[in-house]
Protein backbone atom coordinates (compact mmCIF):
# COMPACT_ATOMS: atom_id res chain seq x y z
CA UNK A 1 0.00 0.00 0.00
CA UNK A 2 1.34 3.42 -0.95
CA UNK A 3 1.15 5.98 1.80
CA UNK A 4 1.37 9.69 1.10
CA UNK A 5 4.53 11.31 2.39
CA UNK A 6 3.53 13.71 5.22
CA UNK A 7 6.22 16.11 3.99
CA UNK A 8 4.61 16.21 0.56
CA UNK A 9 1.21 16.90 2.13
CA UNK A 10 2.64 19.76 4.17
CA UNK A 11 4.35 21.19 1.10
CA UNK A 12 1.05 20.99 -0.79
CA UNK A 13 -0.73 22.73 2.08
CA UNK A 14 1.86 25.54 2.07
CA UNK A 15 1.46 25.88 -1.69
CA UNK A 16 -2.30 26.15 -1.33
CA UNK A 17 -1.91 28.78 1.39
CA UNK A 18 0.16 30.82 -1.04
CA UNK A 19 -2.48 30.30 -3.73
CA UNK A 20 -5.24 31.53 -1.42
CA UNK A 21 -3.23 34.60 -0.52
CA UNK A 22 -3.08 35.46 -4.22
CA UNK A 23 -6.73 34.62 -4.95
CA UNK A 24 -8.69 35.71 -1.91
CA UNK A 25 -11.99 35.68 -3.74
CA UNK A 26 -11.60 32.22 -5.25
CA UNK A 27 -13.88 29.69 -3.51
CA UNK A 28 -12.22 26.71 -5.22
CA UNK A 29 -8.84 27.70 -3.76
CA UNK A 30 -10.27 27.85 -0.25
CA UNK A 31 -12.03 24.52 -0.81
CA UNK A 32 -8.78 22.84 -1.85
CA UNK A 33 -7.06 24.39 1.15
CA UNK A 34 -9.81 23.01 3.39
CA UNK A 35 -9.36 19.52 1.97
CA UNK A 36 -5.60 19.71 2.45
CA UNK A 37 -6.02 20.90 6.05
CA UNK A 38 -8.51 18.12 6.75
CA UNK A 39 -6.08 15.49 5.42
CA UNK A 40 -3.45 16.86 7.81
CA UNK A 41 -6.03 16.76 10.65
CA UNK A 42 -5.75 20.53 11.00
CA UNK A 43 -9.46 20.68 11.63
CA UNK A 44 -9.64 24.29 12.82
CA UNK A 45 -7.86 25.42 9.65
CA UNK A 46 -10.17 23.23 7.58
CA UNK A 47 -13.21 24.78 9.24
CA UNK A 48 -12.00 28.27 8.41
CA UNK A 49 -11.16 27.41 4.80
CA UNK A 50 -14.42 25.57 4.09
CA UNK A 51 -16.40 28.36 5.75
CA UNK A 52 -14.75 30.93 3.51
CA UNK A 53 -15.42 28.83 0.40
CA UNK A 54 -19.08 28.49 1.37
CA UNK A 55 -19.31 32.22 2.02
CA UNK A 56 -17.83 33.05 -1.38
CA UNK A 57 -20.03 30.59 -3.27
CA UNK A 58 -23.20 29.93 -1.25
CA UNK A 59 -24.82 27.87 -4.02
CA UNK A 60 -22.02 25.26 -3.90
CA UNK A 61 -22.76 22.32 -1.60
CA UNK A 62 -19.28 20.80 -1.37
CA UNK A 63 -17.82 23.40 1.04
CA UNK A 64 -20.76 22.90 3.40
CA UNK A 65 -20.19 19.15 3.37
CA UNK A 66 -16.46 19.65 3.95
CA UNK A 67 -17.22 22.06 6.78
CA UNK A 68 -19.60 19.53 8.32
CA UNK A 69 -16.98 16.77 8.22
CA UNK A 70 -14.37 19.04 9.83
CA UNK A 71 -16.82 20.13 12.54
CA UNK A 72 -17.74 16.50 13.25
CA UNK A 73 -14.05 15.60 13.49
CA UNK A 74 -13.74 18.40 16.07
CA UNK A 75 -16.67 16.95 18.07
CA UNK A 76 -18.86 19.92 17.20
CA UNK A 77 -21.76 17.66 16.31
CA UNK A 78 -24.62 20.17 16.42
CA UNK A 79 -22.75 22.62 14.21
CA UNK A 80 -21.89 19.76 11.84
CA UNK A 81 -25.58 18.83 11.61
CA UNK A 82 -26.41 22.40 10.63
CA UNK A 83 -23.67 22.39 7.98
CA UNK A 84 -24.87 19.09 6.49
CA UNK A 85 -28.43 20.41 6.37
CA UNK A 86 -27.24 23.58 4.66
CA UNK A 87 -25.42 21.53 2.05
CA UNK A 88 -28.42 19.29 1.48
CA UNK A 89 -30.63 22.28 0.72
CA UNK A 90 -28.33 22.79 -2.29
CA UNK A 91 -27.59 19.16 -3.20
CA UNK A 92 -30.45 17.18 -1.71
CA UNK A 93 -29.62 13.92 -3.50
CA UNK A 94 -26.16 13.41 -1.98
CA UNK A 95 -26.26 9.95 -0.31
CA UNK A 96 -22.98 10.34 1.58
CA UNK A 97 -24.19 13.55 3.20
CA UNK A 98 -27.51 11.97 4.19
CA UNK A 99 -25.63 9.02 5.70
CA UNK A 100 -23.18 11.20 7.65
CA UNK A 101 -26.01 13.43 8.87
CA UNK A 102 -28.01 10.38 9.96
CA UNK A 103 -25.04 9.09 11.95
CA UNK A 104 -24.72 12.40 13.83
CA UNK A 105 -28.46 12.62 14.48
CA UNK A 106 -28.50 9.07 15.83
CA UNK A 107 -25.50 9.82 18.03
CA UNK A 108 -27.43 12.69 19.61
CA UNK A 109 -30.57 10.59 20.07
CA UNK A 110 -32.69 11.97 17.24
CA UNK A 111 -33.71 8.50 16.12
CA UNK A 112 -36.64 9.39 13.84
CA UNK A 113 -34.66 12.04 11.96
CA UNK A 114 -31.65 9.74 11.71
CA UNK A 115 -33.77 6.92 10.29
CA UNK A 116 -35.25 9.35 7.76
CA UNK A 117 -31.81 10.33 6.45
CA UNK A 118 -30.59 6.72 6.36
CA UNK A 119 -33.66 5.98 4.24
CA UNK A 120 -32.82 8.90 1.94
CA UNK A 121 -29.22 7.68 1.60
CA UNK A 122 -30.42 4.22 0.56
CA UNK A 123 -32.96 5.73 -1.83
CA UNK A 124 -30.28 7.76 -3.58
CA UNK A 125 -27.88 4.79 -3.69
CA UNK A 126 -30.13 1.71 -3.82
CA UNK A 127 -27.31 -0.85 -3.82
CA UNK A 128 -25.74 0.55 -0.61
CA UNK A 129 -26.09 -1.87 2.32
CA UNK A 130 -24.87 0.29 5.23
CA UNK A 131 -27.85 2.69 5.52
CA UNK A 132 -30.17 -0.29 6.04
CA UNK A 133 -27.84 -1.82 8.62
CA UNK A 134 -27.48 1.40 10.61
CA UNK A 135 -31.20 2.11 10.38
CA UNK A 136 -31.84 -1.38 11.73
CA UNK A 137 -29.45 -0.76 14.62
CA UNK A 138 -31.30 2.45 15.48
CA UNK A 139 -34.62 0.63 15.62
CA UNK A 140 -33.03 -2.26 17.51
CA UNK A 141 -31.82 0.09 20.25
CA UNK A 142 -35.31 1.53 20.50
CA UNK A 143 -37.02 -1.87 20.50
CA UNK A 144 -38.94 -1.15 17.30
CA UNK A 145 -39.42 -4.81 16.43
CA UNK A 146 -41.13 -4.53 13.03
CA UNK A 147 -38.83 -1.86 11.63
CA UNK A 148 -35.76 -3.78 12.80
CA UNK A 149 -36.87 -6.76 10.74
CA UNK A 150 -37.62 -4.62 7.69
CA UNK A 151 -34.29 -2.78 7.75
CA UNK A 152 -32.10 -5.84 8.26
CA UNK A 153 -34.11 -7.84 5.76
CA UNK A 154 -33.41 -5.22 3.10
CA UNK A 155 -29.70 -5.25 3.99
CA UNK A 156 -29.63 -9.04 3.64
CA UNK A 157 -31.35 -8.87 0.24
CA UNK A 158 -28.56 -6.55 -0.88
CA UNK A 159 -25.85 -8.96 0.29
CA UNK A 160 -25.19 -8.17 3.96
CA UNK A 161 -23.22 -10.91 5.78
CA UNK A 162 -25.00 -13.91 7.28
CA UNK A 163 -24.74 -12.63 10.83
CA UNK A 164 -27.29 -9.94 10.14
CA UNK A 165 -29.90 -12.64 9.69
CA UNK A 166 -29.44 -13.35 13.40
CA UNK A 167 -30.04 -9.72 14.23
CA UNK A 168 -33.11 -9.77 12.01
CA UNK A 169 -34.61 -12.96 13.38
CA UNK A 170 -33.54 -13.00 17.01
CA UNK A 171 -35.77 -10.08 17.95
CA UNK A 172 -38.27 -10.00 20.78
CA UNK A 173 -40.24 -6.76 21.32
CA UNK A 174 -39.18 -4.90 24.45
CA UNK A 175 -42.74 -3.74 25.00
CA UNK A 176 -45.24 -6.11 23.42
CA UNK A 177 -48.55 -4.77 22.17
CA UNK A 178 -50.26 -7.91 23.42
CA UNK A 179 -49.46 -11.23 25.05
CA UNK A 180 -50.15 -12.95 21.73
CA UNK A 181 -47.66 -10.73 19.90
CA UNK A 182 -44.99 -11.45 22.48
CA UNK A 183 -45.68 -15.20 22.48
CA UNK A 184 -45.47 -15.34 18.67
CA UNK A 185 -42.15 -13.45 18.72
CA UNK A 186 -40.85 -15.69 21.48
CA UNK A 187 -41.71 -18.85 19.57
CA UNK A 188 -40.01 -17.50 16.46
CA UNK A 189 -36.95 -16.61 18.54
CA UNK A 190 -36.71 -20.16 19.91
CA UNK A 191 -37.13 -21.75 16.49
CA UNK A 192 -34.44 -19.50 15.00
CA UNK A 193 -32.07 -20.14 17.90
CA UNK A 194 -32.48 -23.91 17.57
CA UNK A 195 -31.84 -23.63 13.84
CA UNK A 196 -28.69 -21.60 14.47
CA UNK A 197 -27.40 -24.16 16.96
CA UNK A 198 -27.99 -26.93 14.44
CA UNK A 199 -26.56 -25.09 11.46
CA UNK A 200 -24.55 -22.09 12.64
CA UNK A 201 -23.93 -19.31 10.08
CA UNK A 202 -20.46 -18.18 9.07
CA UNK A 203 -19.81 -14.90 10.88
CA UNK A 204 -16.73 -12.93 9.87
CA UNK A 205 -17.14 -9.97 12.24
CA UNK A 206 -19.17 -11.05 15.30
CA UNK A 207 -19.41 -7.60 16.89
CA UNK A 208 -20.67 -5.87 13.76
CA UNK A 209 -22.79 -8.67 12.32
CA UNK A 210 -24.44 -9.96 15.46
CA UNK A 211 -23.83 -7.46 18.21
CA UNK A 212 -23.78 -3.81 17.15
CA UNK A 213 -22.35 -1.20 14.80
CA UNK A 214 -19.04 0.50 15.33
Amino acid sequence: MNLADPTDEKDEYARLEDLVSLHRCNPAAYFRLGNAAFQLQRHDDAIRAFSKAAQLKPDWAAPSFGLAAALAASNQDKAAITAYRNGLTIEETNPDAHFALAHLLGKLGYVSYAAEHYAKASFERPEWIDPHIYRGALYEARGDYKNVYSAYNQAIKLGAPEGFALRRDLQVPIIATSSKTYETARQKYELTLNSVLTNPPIIVDPIREAGGNR
